[in-house]
């Protein structure tokens, strides 16, 4: 997933997915995981997308049409 072990740890207790914990180690299931990793990338595209519809309608695309001369 590409984060740290106390943030996938944290991800647990605060409930973002279910685990069990039979003894010192917590048991979670992969389509758990794959299944959580669906949700945020959904969640990051459509935060993405509002970003871009945000920018379009600002009118920040047409301060950056026309790409500046570096030399």
């Amino acid at each position: 997933m590409g984060i740290s072990r106390p943030t996938f740890v944290k991800l647990l207790e605060d409930g973002e997915m279910p685990y069990e914990q039979p003894g010192r180690h917590r048991r979670v299931l992969l389509s758990d995981v794959l299944a959580y990793r669906q949700r945020r990338s959904v969640q990051a595209r459509e935060a993405l997308d509002r970003m871009v519809e945000i920018a379009d309608e600002s009118g920040m695309y047409e301060f950056t049409a026309t790409p500046k001369r570096t030399r």
